[in-house]
């Protein structure tokens, strides 16, 4: 046998079988999220499409016998559906009445036999001088029809107040308070503010009484607004005291006394005779039950029932469609173009700083303008108007088209609450202006606003330099330090605007160039004192625009016309894609006109449209007029806008 041991052979080593690569699994994942989330979309307008209508159908509402028309009034109230639209009033189907609907729906309630009464509730009223007085003087018709009108109140300011004293009956409860106190102005100024940030706001200003800008380069009012603004107050002081003296029988001198003390309980007011009885709001309404159905029975037994119809809601019944029904295809319609807002070049969602207000867009302007112009069955056009201004260039882009209308049919202007500056600009272009006599007019100048960062940013350890190849490109540069020969220029480019705005209200209003001078420098006037100025034709409010234009077209006052709007109203469906981002127009040029709603949303939501809401009526009417104007400054430093600081009636 053999010794030797046999040397085992070497083992091979052995390695990991390789794993096959599954780089189309994150790839199918991606897909699938990605076709999941578009099939997602698709099911929800495909599920809003096919269910929209068990939300959006308007059943048609019906106003039963001895029914009382509610009349809920809070915060402003719009002069029309803004026409990015609502997704949530869509949705639910609660869209507000606008002011034109308001006032044709309290007139038509007059004269319906269903409606026996109105419940008027106002609580934080803020509507400026011209709408609600507009609004009174309807109220007031209505009531002469016999028809009885209560209210109830359990927090009131002078604008609350002088709408509550029009009832038969004003009815309070015990822990109420009210806000009667005088007539003021109340604004807010930042030049204290931008000194301490280091920033350097230069103003210039044509005329003396241009203050717009004022709230960046003072601290207070100066001597020529207060001025122009202590007529103004006095004529609101005046209409409080006519109006509340007359409706509660009291005289002059005993509310002159009322506004002087200011704040007042439950109490007291029952004492000066402003209210008539203490009462819960169901005790209101019980009385209103027996009042509009004569049933006397006590509450267990009752047999019939309050019927309140939501104003609203009565717009939309038969009973208002027959007089009022904007669709009617007659063959002679006027329509009526709304101009809310600021103005501004460009689309609706261009300035940064609107916080979701209205604005008026030269573009989407000048284009419900030639709709209006190119619609044959359009006879005449009424052009309201509710704004403080803006830019130069929109308001005179806005002229020229209302220059080329008039050639073609009559254009009239019916100034709402404000319609200064270039609110003024655009409506001096029409055939005729009316006014309210409380309307806030004129202004007729121009500002430049123009804010500089080099001391700001030096503060903090930053410095600017620039090469160029010439001067010019450090004109308008807000980093660098403003000289003198920079205001000089700005000036000189300022002054020939100036000139050509009062040359034009010369043309427009049958003045030489200096008498339309004296009455423009700045100013801002009442619809009533413009009217002595020559600066307005009428003093009126949307109705007489509408009997003047029917006139003019040959329509009878004892017959009813067709009214069209413009902007137009968006019917549900459009709201809800829009809502989405989507836009079924798809004319690449209105497409684009209009942002997503959530895009507005998130405007409205931002902090300081939230700290707005913490201020003061006219405190926070400032704040935002300031920021409009700020946002379209960041754009068109030289602007002619009003510094309307809104005097809440």
């Amino acid at each position: 046998m053999s010794n030797e041991q046999t040397t085992p052979m070497p083992v091979p080593p052995t390695y990991p079988e390789k794993k096959k690569s599954r780089w189309w699994i994150p790839v199918l994942i991606v897909g699938v999220l990605i076709v999941g989330f578009f099939g997602f979309i698709v099911v929800v307008i495909v599920s809003i499409s096919s269910s929209v209508g068990s939300f959006t159908t308007k059943k048609e509402v019906n106003v039963k016998e001895n029914s009382v028309l509610f009349l809920p009034l809070s915060g402003t109230i719009d002069e029309y559906a803004s026409a990015s639209g609502n997704i949530l009033e869509s949705i639910s189907n609660s869209k507000k009445a606008n002011f034109l609907e308001t006032l044709q729906a309290i007139k038509q309630a007059k004269k319906d036999p269903s409606i026996k009464g109105m419940y008027l509730k106002p609580v934080g009223v803020a509507l400026g001088g011209a709408k609600l007085m507009e609004l009174m003087d309807v109220i007031k018709d209505f009531k002469s029809s016999g028809k009885f009108i209560y209210t109830y109140i359990d927090q009131a300011s002078k604008s609350d107040y002088l709408l509550a004293s029009l009832a038969d009956s004003v009815f309070t409860t015990e822990e109420a308070m009210f806000d009667i106190t005088d007539y003021s102005i109340t604004a807010m100024f930042m030049k204290n503010l931008t000194e301490k940030l280091n920033v350097d706001v230069t103003v210039f200003q044509f005329e003396e009484y241009k203050g717009a800008g004022e709230s960046f380069s003072r601290t207070g009012f100066s001597p020529e607004t207060r001025t122009a603004y202590l007529p103004i107050l006095q004529q609101r002081k005046d209409a409080f005291i006519s109006w509340v003296s007359q409706n509660r029988n009291l005289s002059k001198d005993a509310v002159n006394a009322i506004l002087q003390k200011g704040i007042y309980t439950a109490d007291s007011m029952k004492a000066f005779g402003l209210v008539d009885a203490m009462a819960t709001e169901l005790q209101v309404r019980e009385k209103m039950r027996i009042r509009s159905t004569g049933d006397t029975a006590k509450t267990e037994d009752k047999k019939k029932s309050l019927r309140l119809v939501n104003i609203s809601r009565y717009v939309e019944s038969p009973n208002y469609a027959k007089n009022y029904d904007s669709k009617q295809e007659d063959e002679s319609q006027i329509a009526i173009i709304f101009g809310v807002g600021g103005i501004q070049t460009g689309k609706s969602e261009s300035n940064p700083l609107s916080g979701g207000e209205q604005v008026i867009s030269s573009d989407e302007m000048v284009k419900d303008i030639r709709k209006a112009r190119e619609n044959k069955k359009v006879k005449a056009i009424i052009l309201r108007v509710d704004s403080p201004g803006g830019s130069v260039l929109a308001s005179d882009i806005i002229w020229n088209e209302i220059m080329e209308t008039r050639k073609v049919k009559p254009v009239y202007a019916s100034m709402s609450d404000v319609a200064a500056s270039g609110g003024y600009y655009i409506s001096m272009a029409c055939d005729t202006i009316l006014a309210h006599s409380n309307t806030i007019t004129g202004s007729i100048g121009v500002i430049g606003i123009i804010p500089n960062f080099h001391r700001a940013m030096n503060s903090v350890g930053v410095t600017v330099d620039t090469i160029s190849v010439g001067a010019s490109k450090s004109f308008f540069n807000v980093m660098m330090p403003m000289t003198e020969q920079d205001k000089q220029r700005i000036t000189s480019i300022m002054q020939p605007i100036y000139t050509r705005f009062v040359s034009k209200v010369a043309q427009s209003r049958g003045k030489t160039y200096e008498q339309a001078r004296e009455v423009a420098k700045g100013r801002v006037w009442t619809g009533a004192d413009a009217k002595n100025a020559g600066l307005v034709d009428v003093n009126g409010g949307l109705f007489d625009a509408i009997a003047l234009a029917k006139k003019r077209i040959g329509v009878g006052d004892d017959k009813k016309v067709s009214i069209v709007t413009y902007p137009e109203k968006e019917d549900d469906i459009e709201v809800i894609l829009k809502a989405l981002g989507i836009n079924k127009d798809e004319d690449s040029e209105s497409s684009s006109t209009s942002s997503s709603i959530f895009q507005q949303n998130t405007m409205n939501d931002m902090p300081f449209a939230f700290a707005l809401k913490l201020l003061p009526a006219d405190v926070a009417s400032s704040a935002k007029q300031l920021l409009q104007i700020l946002g379209i400054s960041l754009k068109e430093p030289i602007m002619v806008a009003s510094p309307m600081f809104n005097p809440y009636m």
